[in-house]
């Protein structure tokens, strides 16, 4: 075997070293991060309303039939008729950007400066609607309301809103609008299947145990730099030397 051959052989062997060595340690480490993370976590029902949208989650209902999708929402829905009404309004008068939409979060800041937080609902003739993340609904006066915002910062004036309501085909909010029970929506099979509470026994998060790959890629790049590293090295004593390698 000639210098060149040799020297291509140790450093495939140092690098298998190399790679069977980070690679099984970070596998290791992730293994012991995936014994420590729960198969499953209940969840109680008033917590429903917040779980974070796309957490794998099983819902057992009481008739035995177990459920496995991707969260969506907890919450008491707007009828269609009410939001297509709205949003034909808004577009038919050009207001759509001044004005709140149905669900969209936002932030009250009233006159003797409260600040209230909820999901848009709608305005009525007197008050501003709006839902909580435990969807329970309030009312605020329009006589009371600073100012509007919503998560990013955008600023909805009291003026337009006012000129807006005031026109006689606006859609004005009224319970009857809401449905009186909140519904589970989760995704499964890339198709929205939702229950009411009634229909629930139990619901449980599934977390993903992503400890074995994790610490298996950090290992692998650790392993990719050591080598990369090792074969400069190398090629670098080489050059000082004057090795002359020849040809294969």
């Amino acid at each position: 075997m000639n210098y060149k051959k040799f020297l291509i052989f140790i450093i495939f062997i140092f690098g298998f070293l190399l790679l069977n060595g980070c690679c099984l340690i970070g596998l290791g480490i992730g293994a012991v991060s995936d014994a420590h993370t729960p198969d499953s976590v209940i969840v109680e029902q008033k917590q429903w309303p917040v779980v974070k949208r796309g957490q794998r989650i099983k819902v057992k209902l009481k008739n035995g039939q177990k459920v496995i999708g991707k969260y969506l929402s907890f919450k008491r829905s707007l009828t269609r008729p009410y939001l297509t009404h709205y949003y034909s309004f808004l577009q038919s008068t050009h207001r759509y950007n001044q004005m709140p939409k149905p669900y969209e979060k936002i932030q009250v800041q009233t006159v003797n400066n409260k600040t209230l937080e909820g999901m848009f609902l709608g305005v009525d003739q007197r008050n501003l609607n709006l839902l909580t993340e435990y969807l329970n609904s309030f009312r605020i006066l329009l006589t009371d309301i600073k100012n509007i915002t919503n998560e990013q910062g955008k600023i909805y004036q009291l003026e337009t809103i006012r000129e807006v309501i005031s026109k006689p085909n606006f859609p004005r909010y009224s319970e009857k609008e809401i449905d009186k029970e909140a519904k589970l929506t989760i995704l499964v099979n890339n198709e929205p299947k939702s229950f009411v509470p009634t229909q629930i026994r139990q619901i449980e998060i599934l977390p993903r145990k992503n400890g074995k790959l994790t610490g298996f890629l950090v290992g692998a790049a650790i392993d990719a730099v050591f080598v990369i590293f090792t074969i400069n090295s190398m090629s670098h004593v080489g050059m000082a030397g004057n090795l002359n390698l020849g040809p294969m």
